[in-house]
């Protein structure tokens, strides 16, 4: 279940420090995300995408993401 919505069907999920926000067609992670909350954004990706996914972002934060994905 979503934590809230925003005007334009923006589902907005909490998880830890950082929020995900699903638009439908990507998922996009803000705030301060931990390794617990990249997990999490990487579960409703692939539950969503399927295995093969693309990650996007800074170099850290798409190294964090591998990490949080072994």
């Amino acid at each position: 279940m979503p934590d809230g919505m925003t005007r334009n069907g923006t589902r907005l999920y909490r998880a830890g420090e950082a929020t995900i926000r699903d638009d439908g067609e990507r998922l996009r992670v803000s705030g301060s995300p931990d390794e617990s909350s990249l997990q999490t954004a990487l579960q409703m990706a692939v539950q969503r995408f399927g295995r093969q996914i693309r990650g996007d972002g800074t170099e850290d934060f798409r190294e964090r993401a591998v990490l949080a994905a072994v």
